[in-house]
Parts: structure tokens; C-alpha cells; sequence
């Protein structure tokens, strides 16, 4: 024979199916989400370049991983193999077509984009006072347009910022090759700063004028 249910274990459960998820169990939910979002971004990216025979020898030159701040795409420098001519920010067709294929993955996805531009520690040759500074602010900017020429609109930039020679991709080897590189990361929801999307909200009206009273005639004395 079964036992019958106790009263108390069935309301237990029922208590538990009808128990509204809290804020820490949605946001693990939510994370866990965006993490395969990530990865399946990350293989499709990956078979992309793998599936284009004018791609296929820049897969070197592609690092792709996971960090606190979001899914980082970088596209990095390689003996032999730049991804920028020497000292400019021109982007080469190459690199474009390259920078296409990350645009069509990361704007499936509605995560906020970071670019940044980086260099070896090799100081920019320029009497100008053209620095490694400007050289990875221009670069990332070119990276943008690519971006965004390649259909990612324009909202979904967070930021594109030139980095110079302080953030090495080999810290041991700062005039490395590997250091010179263009990052596109995809921001995790916490780590995108909150904006809005859409035009500005016109300026408030300016308040009317105050209307000049008219003067009341005076009454005429009489003697």
C-alpha cells in the first residue's frame, strides 16, 4: 500500500512552485543566459573566419575570451601581419572585412560595445606631438566606423577609447607585436553604462515674458 501524502509536504510543495524567484536566483539566471550567449558569439565568430578563404590566415590574429567585463574580441598584430599600416590609423581592407564579421555576430546580441586601441611601448616617431596615445585613439575610432559601416548602429557603442602602451596584451615583452591590437568587447549587462536611447528630450519652453501693465488714465481734477 502507498502512503498518502502528508498535508504538510504538498502545501510545502505548492508553496514552492508558486514562490516568485528572488533578485540573486534571477540574476544567476540571467547571467548563466548571457554566458551562452558568449560562447555561442564566440563559435560562430570562429566558424565565420574559419568558412572565408581571404579570413582564414587572419585566425591568428584573432583572440577572443571571457572576462569580468564581457566577451573580448581582439584582433591583434603579428610578425609579418599587421593589422594597421605602420604608424597610421587607416584601416586596411583586410582588417575591414575582418572587423564585417565581428559587426554580424555582436549585433545579433543586445549588449553594449567597447572599442579600444592599443600599442607596443615603441614611442611613435612624430614631431608633432603625435603619441602612441593619439595612434590608438585614431585606430579605435577607424575600428567604429568599420563597425558600424558594417551595420552595428550607433547606440550600441559604450565607448571607444585609445589606450596607448599601458595595458599590453605580453606585459613581459612591451615592444611584442601582439601588444599592437584593436579590442571590441561586448559588455556584460552590470558593466554598460546606462543610456538613453533615441533622441534628447527637447529644452524646457522658456517661460512667457511678463506683459507690461497698461497705464490706467488718471481721473481729471475737478476745482
Amino acid at each position: 500500500d502507498q502512503k498518502p501524502e502528508s498535508p504538510d509536504s504538498t502545501d510545502q510543495e505548492s508553496t514552492d512552485a508558486d514562490r516568485a524567484p528572488t533578485d540573486e536566483e534571477m540574476e544567476k539566471k540571467l547571467a548563466e543566459r548571457e554566458e551562452q550567449q558568449f560562447k555561442q558569439a564566440e563559435d560562430e565568430l570562429r566558424q565565420a573566419i574559419k568558412s572565408i578563404p581571404e579570413l582564414q590566415r587572419l585566425a591568428e590574429n584573432l583572440v577572443i575570451d571571457r572576462t569580468e567585463e564581457g566577451l573580448r574580441i581582439q584582433i591583434v598584430d603579428q610578425d609579418g601581419q599587421s593589422m594597421f599600416p605602420l604608424g597610421s590609423a587607416e584601416i586596411p581592407t583586410y582588417t575591414r572585412n575582418l572587423m564585417g564579421q565581428i559587426a554580424k555576430v555582436v549585433q545579433k546580441l543586445p549588449n553594449k560595445v567597447a572599442v579600444s586601441g592599443h600599442t607596443d611601448a615603441k614611442p611613435y616617431a612624430s614631431a608633432k606631438g603625435y603619441t602612441n596615445w593619439e595612434l590608438s585613439a585614431d585606430r579605435a575610432n577607424s575600428s567604429r566606423r568599420a563597425l558600424m559601416d558594417a551595420g552595428l548602429p550607433a547606440y550600441r557603442i559604450a565607448r571607444v577609447v585609445g589606450k596607448a602602451q599601458m595595458d599590453p596584451l605580453i606585459a613581459a615583452d612591451p615592444l611584442n607585436p601582439r601588444n599592437r591590437r584593436i579590442s571590441v568587447v561586448l559588455l556584460r549587462d552590470h558593466q554598460a553604462p546606462e543610456t538613453v536611447e533615441g533622441p534628447p528630450a527637447p529644452p524646457p519652453a522658456a517661460a512667457p515674458a511678463p506683459q507690461k501693465r497698461a497705464d490706467v488714465p488718471k481721473p481729471l481734477k475737478v476745482n
